[in-house]
Formats: structure tokens, C-alpha cells, sequence
């Protein structure tokens, strides 16, 4: 089954450094990117996503010397790859959940890529942010939109060949 992954700009940066998200030597993000190439999974993309991706990867890439992987050329490439099925999500196709603005384990940048997620029935949210997928989880918001709100590890199960 092909998926429709909506990365958190978190998932990225930790790809980028090779880290986790306790500054411990860890591939796994890297590997849900390539994973997701590999396999032809795709992406949604919302206009605030993709800012927010850019001036992360941005900050990252300013304060390594080397860019070992490059993330955002892998994105990019990713992203221009005709034969995904990305959904690119314009303001007007972004659904408006509410009830996140009363979780306090939800800030506003969160919102943008949980809403994102509950765009496109079936995607997979992919966060470093416990306390967002445990609100998201413990809220019933994931199953009441129809996607799921999952770390690394387990949306890397999700990334493999069909």
C-alpha cells in the first residue's frame, strides 16, 4: 500500500544530524526519507510545511561544515519526482481542527502539520514531539480524521515495500 507521509520539520533535522531526538547517534529519520523515496510513498505538502522544512534544514546547514546526507537536495528531489503522488495542499484544502488550539501539547507550528495529516485521509504523521502524538493519541483527533501520529521508529514500518 502506498502512503502519504507528512514529515514534521523535526524529522528532518534529526535526518540531517543523524541524530535522535536525545542527541544520540541514530539514523532512523534518514532512513524513513529514504525509505519513503525508495518505495515510492509521497508526501503532503502544505505551503507552511514546506517554509517551515526549508528554514529549518537552512538553520541546520549553517551550523555543520558538511552537509552529509543532504536532506533538503533529497527532499527536493523527492518532491520533483513525477511518479510520486504527493498532495500538495493549497490554504483552501487545509481542514481547520479547532479543538487543537485547547491542547496545550500543540503549539501553532504543530497545528499546521497535524492539519495537514487530517487533510489527507490515510497519511502518516511522522513526529519527534512525544507529547504531540500522546495529545493527538489520547485525544482521538488521529482516528477522528482517518491518519495516523507516529515517531520515526514506527512510521518506518509503515515506509517499506508493498
Amino acid at each position: 500500500m502506498k502512503r502519504h507521509f507528512v514529515l514534521d520539520e523535526n524529522v528532518l533535522i534529526l535526518a540531517q544530524k543523524i541524530e535522535n531526538d536525545r542527541g544520540e547517534p541514530d539514523d532512523t529519520s534518514l532512513r524513513l526519507l529514504q525509505a519513503i523515496d525508495a518505495n515510492c510513498h509521497s508526501l503532503v505538502i502544505s505551503d507552511v510545511c514546506r517554509k517551515g522544512w526549508a528554514a529549518q534544514l537552512s538553520a541546520v546547514s549553517r551550523t555543520r561544515s558538511a552537509l552529509t546526507p543532504n536532506v533538503m537536495s533529497i527532499l527536493n528531489s523527492l518532491i520533483i519526482n513525477a511518479a510520486k503522488d504527493h498532495q500538495f495542499l493549497y490554504p483552501d484544502l487545509i481542514l481547520e481542527i479547532p479543538e487543537l488550539k485547547q491542547l496545550p501539547a500543540v503549539d501553532e507550528g504543530d497545528r499546521d502539520f497535524v492539519q495537514a495529516a487530517a487533510s489527507v485521509r490515510g497519511s502518516v504523521l511522522a513526529s519527534t514531539d512525544g507529547p504531540l502524538l500522546e495529545a493527538l493519541n489520547r485525544n482521538g483527533i488521529n482516528i477522528s480524521f482517518g491518519f495516523e501520529a507516529l515517531d520515526p521508529v514506527r512510521a518506518l514500518s509503515l515506509a517499506g515495500p508493498d
